[in-house]
């Protein structure tokens, strides 16, 4: 089931210490419902906090006196939107008010984790959450979203022939993420039945990516492909424009995002399919990590991670920090030594091995291999 979150109101303001301080205000909506005689919304509200040296951290225009910033906005919209979606897909459906969030050096990366260039808010309103299927709108299930997804993660690529190139490239980046992608122009051979093939993998996708665009609209092929993906409500649309064409028809509901004239980035994809499918995804994105071959690599493969390390289970813990031992390019790089290693440690610190962790802290600290140190 999809839900839509709507943000109605909000309130930013700086306190006598200069913290950030407010409030939002949302509604909560199965997405089927949105535009039919049962539509029906609860509202709910959650009170948000930043520190002001949290702010000094991550270079938010912060100063003493100032005014709330646009960078300070974003930031507090896109905790928001990742608070309230894991509320969400852990099945805590609320009943009122969720309870506040505070963001303090303790808790969070001593840099900011966030590209702000790519947040649309304040301007964006609505953001939509896929939680399992028997999870109801009045009741609480018990189940997260991939439990209910046994078999590894199957991605339909919907497109126009017309953008077969960009099609193809969004493969390329599901197939660097370790995930199965069907794209019919490659995957059909000439000798198939390719209707049957195409609604054999549109039966068994888990992710329906939708390339949207001018000649997509115009394509009845593509229009059925997406009336399918929205009859299946487990299935995660990831609606991708090309040239500005934005989510319509029974789609409309959906946030759509569009691809930069320089390419397609790779968090298009993979911040819904983490969402989504947390424990699907992260130990592939770890096991990427692990093989980092420098500095500046080893950093860019940790970051998607870090808006993640909340949700890390017990094995991903693990695999995360072994990962982080074992290779010098991981916990010798700057920004991962610094910065997103502390911040892991402060969420799983008391989650770890007791052996793993003091490898990991004797690492960071002394910048040195553990098996070299000269005080065993």
């Amino acid at each position: 089931m999809q839900l839509t979150v709507t943000f109605l109101k909000y309130y930013l303001e700086r306190d006598e210490s200069d913290a950030l301080k407010g409030w939002f205000e949302f509604s909560l909506i199965e997405s089927a419902l949105v535009g039919t005689p049962k539509e029906k919304y609860t509202t709910h509200m959650v009170r948000f906090g930043m520190s002001h040296e949290l702010m000094a951290n991550w270079s938010l225009d912060n100063g003493r006196g100032f005014k709330v910033s646009e960078k300070m906005t974003k930031v507090a919209f896109q905790r928001i939107e990742y608070y309230v979606s894991e509320e969400l897909t852990k099945n805590q459906l609320p009943k009122k008010d969720l309870p506040a969030v505070s963001m303090t050096t303790q808790n969070s990366p001593e840099s900011c984790p966030y590209n702000l260039t790519n947040i649309l808010y304040p301007e964006k309103k609505t953001f939509t959450v896929d939680i399992d299927t028997q999870v109801s709108a009045l009741k609480p299930a018990e189940s997260s979203n991939d439990k209910a997804v046994s078999l590894p993660l199957r991605v339909f690529i919907s497109y126009s022939t017309t953008d077969k190139y960009i099609a193809g490239d969004v493969k390329a980046i599901l197939d660097k993420l370790d995930l199965a992608a069907f794209l019919a122009h490659e995957d059909i051979r000439v000798s198939e039945e390719w209707k049957s093939r195409i609604i054999e993998e549109l039966n068994g996708m888990n992710v329906f990516v939708a390339l949207l665009s001018k000649s997509f609209k115009k394509s009845d092929w593509a229009s059925q492909e997406v009336g399918i993906a929205l009859s299946r409500n487990e299935v995660l649309v990831i609606p991708l424009s090309v040239d500005g064409t934005g989510p319509f028809g029974f789609m409309s509901h959906i946030q759509g995002k569009r691809i930069a004239t320089d390419g397609i980035a790779e968090d298009s994809l993979l911040e819904p399919i983490i969402a989504r499918f947390p424990h699907k995804v992260i130990p592939k994105v770890i096991a990427r990590l692990a093989n980092a071959h420098g500095f500046r690599n080893a950093e860019a493969l940790m970051l998607p991670l870090v808006p993640h390390f909340a949700k890390f289970n017990d094995d991903e813990i693990q695999q995360f920090a072994t990962a982080s031992i074992e290779n010098g390019q991981i916990w010798d790089a700057g920004n991962c030594r610094d910065e997103y290693l502390p911040a892991f440690l402060r969420l799983h610190r008391s989650r770890m091995e007791r052996e793993t962790l003091e490898k990991l802290e004797y690492q960071l600290k002394h910048r040195k291999w553990y098996h070299l140190r000269t005080d065993a």
